[in-house]
């Protein structure tokens, strides 16, 4: 075939299959010299693959990640007469490429809008990929059918005025002035149905619909885990420990959300005999939403704190919110829940209780400090005693292993097989992650942050047997009440001997202030910026310093920790 370019004003309407796969090798090239992106995105999804940030984002994940790719395009094939699309040659180049670095490259062709390319691309996720951990909405489209049969076509326009600029006509290589008048209120309105997220929350709708319809089929038990801090942690010391008997299937990751929980059932096999599932939210009904998909036969209540209030206004709302969990649950569901817990005390005459108090069914005592290397206790069960070493740090993992014990006792582990799996307990990054650098210990902590969990940080700082540095960020989601919120993590470290407190961000001050008041021992240094504390750390910072990071995940503390590790 011949490609003759054919234009039209100031469009191109033809494509050459050579022009695309050079713009795509460049695209590839910059992104290799950007380095590897460090992440979790291995698993990825792309709906509106082909073009623009679709394929952009593709591309970054593929060669910046090494991620597995599956994409979604609507591209027109060459038919002897015609070239294909640009998407076309584009995504023939991109799978080309990513065959040739040996990762997964997959592509469904099809209407992103219809049912039918939904249902194909969440088979293909569980015959595939088994699970996605990353999803990119990239649709912009000239029409969309609705599920009701209505087609809405979208336009490129303005609103409120005309538009008028430089135009370059392609016939002749001249240059006018166009206009392009104002989007009409109905333009306007068809093009948010077609491109304003309405499809998306069809898309997640389906995944959460195959999700529960699969679930439906499993005969494995299952055990959901929510609460206000400590879900991760609690997940992994429950998988810890039931791992000593059965096949598990945990949560990945923090994947605990309407997107998450589903593409984690879809792992769910005949190889697994129980499941771990790790539960989240911030809003009301969200939790409802996620019984109905998990249906869990074991619910697990870490605790009730203050966070997500900007939504649910009091620890009352998310003592309700959380409760949702009971919404689907298996009539003979077994309910565990923190009894030392003022809100989920509500539920103990349906619950088996853990705590540090001799009146809760699984509890513990003779808790012994082993620094940052963990905890020594004993767990009081109505089967005997038990005294493992948790080898991460912090009297809240105590608690987690008297959650885990209630829940391997329930579903018939020995004691020997519990105390094994809590002193198996692995560290995940971000999360109480103790790392030995080169001339600093680092408590990683810095996935995410509210303020009792911060507190809790700081307690288990002050376990170390070294210099602490407590270096604290911003904290989100705490409504109108966030200063006092952030001032009463200063306040808390009146009683701790950390010796050097560092806050970075704009609401952190309040934790610097409220901490020179209340802690006169600690010194406490305030910046605008991490990289402000950056270029101040090798001043600041003593060899063999015990140095936690903490601060919401918006923040990107995960920097600070590869910056202080390479120092």
């Amino acid at each position: 075939m011949i490609i003759k370019p054919r234009v039209k004003d100031y469009l191109c309407l033809t494509a050459h299959p050579e022009g695309c796969k050079k713009n795509v090798e460049d695209q590839i090239a910059y992104v290799k010299d950007q380095g590897e992106i460090p992440g979790d995105a291995k698993k990825v999804l792309v709906i509106g693959c082909s073009t623009g940030y679709g394929l952009a984002s593709r591309i970054v994940a593929a060669f910046g990640c090494h991620a597995d790719t599956l994409g979604i395009m609507f591209e027109r094939p060459s038919n002897g007469r015609k070239t294909a699309s640009p998407g076309w040659y584009n995504t023939a180049s991109f799978e080309q490429f990513a065959n040739e670095e040996g990762v997964y490259a997959k592509t469904i062709n099809g209407d992103a809008f219809s049912k039918e390319i939904k249902n194909l691309t969440i088979e293909t996720i569980k015959k595939d990929l088994g699970k996605v951990d990353l999803v990119v909405y990239s649709l912009a489209a000239p029409r969309r059918t609705t599920p009701d049969g209505v087609t809405y076509r979208s336009v490129l326009k303005t609103t409120g005025e005309e538009f008028t600029n430089k135009n370059l006509n392609l016939k002749d290589n001249s240059i006018s002035m166009k206009s392009i008048p104002a989007a009409t209120e109905e333009e306007v309105e068809a093009t948010v149905k077609v491109m304003g997220g309405e499809d998306w929350k069809l898309w997640m709708q389906a995944l959460k619909d195959a999700a529960e319809a699969y679930r439906k089929t499993l005969t494995l038990p299952v055990v959901a885990i929510t609460g206000s801090v400590g879900k991760t942690s609690t997940k992994e010391m429950i998988s810890s420990i039931l791992s000593q008997k059965y096949s598990v299937l945990k949560t990945p990751g923090n994947l605990n959300n309407e997107i998450g929980l589903p593409l984690t059932v879809f792992q769910i096999d005949t190889s697994h005999e129980v499941a771990v599932l790790e539960l989240g939210m911030n809003h009301f009904g969200e939790m409802h939403r996620l019984s109905k998909i998990a249906r869990p036969d074991y619910c697990v209540f870490t605790n009730i704190r203050d966070v997500h209030l900007e939504f649910l206004g009091t620890r009352d709302g998310v003592f309700k919110a959380k409760s949702e969990l009971l919404d689907f649950a298996a009539p003979d569901v077994k309910i565990f829940i923190n009894g030392d817990d003022d809100k989920l005390i509500a539920l103990k005459d349906r619950a088996v209780t853990f705590g540090l108090h001799s009146d809760d069914q699984i509890w513990a005592d003779q808790i012994e400090n082993l620094g940052l290397d963990g905890v020594r206790c004993c767990i009081h069960t109505p089967s005997g005693d038990i005294t493992p070493v948790i080898p991460l740090p912090g009297n809240h993992m105590v608690y987690n292993a008297c959650a885990g014990t209630s829940v391997g006792l329930a579903l018939g582990l020995t004691l020997e097989e519990i105390c094994h799996g809590i002193e198996a307990l692995k560290a995940i990054a971000g999360r109480g992650h103790v790392i030995h650098a080169s001339h600093y210990t680092l408590l990683d902590d810095c996935y995410n942050a509210g303020p009792d969990s911060m507190k809790g940080a700081l307690d288990t700082l002050n376990y170390a047997l070294t210099r602490k540095v407590a270096v604290l960020g911003d904290m989100g989601e705490l409504g109108t009440n966030s200063e006092a919120l952030h001032a009463s993590v200063g306040t808390h470290m009146a009683d701790l001997h950390i010796d050097l407190l560092v806050t970075i961000g704009v609401k952190s001050r309040a934790i610097h202030e409220a901490a020179k008041q209340a802690a006169p021992q600690t010194e406490c240094i305030h910046y605008e910026t991490k990289a402000d504390f950056l270029a101040a750390a090798p001043q600041i910072l003593k060899e063999q310093d015990a140095i936690l990071l903490k601060a919401s995940n918006a923040q990107k503390f995960k920097e600070l920790v590869s910056a202080l590790q390479e120092m």
